[in-house]
């Protein structure tokens, strides 16, 4: 880190269950050159992540909230009660999330519960915790 000036607070956010609004949860400091905008913020993976793309269950995916969108960019959306870390493309008005290697595609329309949160900007993957064979 560069110091204090060279650092910034991202809010991790996590996702309220019972009102389906984001809150921040806690915050983490990060060099200011690793975050992409102001307003970008970290959500948690959840199991499936998206595997095919590299990331996994808790890995700390870093959210550009300001950035449009474009077909085959990897984003985060809620979907209902749930996080989606998918690929997406457009077809006409429906959005289609890439289901590869995280479970089947998404497609959804006007009338489904959805928010495109925001394009992810980066991965930040915590260090595993190596478990030690008890006989030893």
């Amino acid at each position: 880190f560069a110091g204090a000036t060279g650092t910034m607070p991202v809010p991790l956010m996590a996702l309220n269950p019972a009102t389906g609004a984001l809150d921040a949860d806690d915050h983490v400091t990060l060099d200011r050159r690793l975050v992409s905008a102001p307003d970008a913020f970290l959500v948690r993976a959840l199991p499936h992540g998206a595997p095919v793309h590299g990331i996994l269950q808790n890995d700390l995916v870093l959210v550009h909230p300001s950035a449009r969108a474009r077909d085959g960019d990897l984003i985060v959306a809620r979907v209902g009660a749930a996080l989606l870390v998918r690929a997406m493309t457009r077809r006409g008005a429906t959005l289609v999330l890439d289901g590869s290697g995280a479970g089947d595609d998404v497609e959804l329309s006007s009338g489904d519960d959805f928010v495109v949160l925001g394009v992810v900007a980066g991965v930040i993957r915590p260090p595993r915790r190596v478990e030690q064979d008890a006989t030893e």
